[in-house]
């Protein structure tokens, strides 16, 4: 009787033994997928978030105004976002971080910059600007869109708009290490 119960648990070994070469591919095959999808985001962090598109947009938009006839009354950055895991049920905390579930561009090796700008001229000047804030390389996305009238307007035929609205921009979060290597 006791041999039959040892070699029962010798069966039982033997089947769990059988099993680890199945276990090891699966475990390949996920390694393989987890390492193809981080190179993945990697690249679309690239594309989403360059570092010097941050410092740059600012110039842009400054650019952008200018060749299209439109006033740049103030630029007020909001604090920067970062990410974190978050219980909270709400997506955010008071730390200014984000959850990725309220936000799908904010990863941990990215930031959130948010600038509110209001702007002064002509109605089709500032959809202009609009459209063409749309082709930077960078992510840009404009939200909260407010246009008022001038209560000042210096000449009749020409109504001037102000124009108040949040841009919202990603860059990466620059580290040590990067930061040595964009010196060399």
């Amino acid at each position: 009787k006791k041999l039959a119960i040892e070699e029962a648990k010798i069966k039982v070994l033997n089947e769990k033994i059988s099993y680890i070469p199945i276990y090891k591919n699966y475990i390949n095959e996920l390694t393989i997928y987890t390492s193809s999808a981080k190179k993945q985001q990697e690249r679309l962090i690239q594309l989403v978030a360059d570092p010097q598109e941050l410092d740059t947009i600012l110039s842009e938009i400054n650019r952008i105004s200018i060749d299209n006839e439109i006033e740049i009354i103030k630029v007020v950055p909001k604090p920067i976002i970062s990410f974190q895991k978050s219980n909270s049920p709400y997506g955010t905390d008071i730390n200014n971080t984000i959850s990725s579930e309220a936000d799908p561009f904010l990863v941990p090796s990215i930031e959130k910059h948010i600038f509110n700008l209001t702007l002064k001229g002509e109605f089709n000047r500032l959809i202009d600007f609009l459209k063409e804030l749309e082709l930077l390389q960078a992510i840009t996305i404009s939200d909260d869109i407010e246009i008022k009238p001038n209560n000042i307007t210096s000449n009749k035929d020409r109504l001037n708009l102000i124009m108040n609205f949040n841009l919202t921009t990603y860059a990466k979060v620059l580290t040590e290490n990067n930061n040595i290597n964009n010196q060399n």
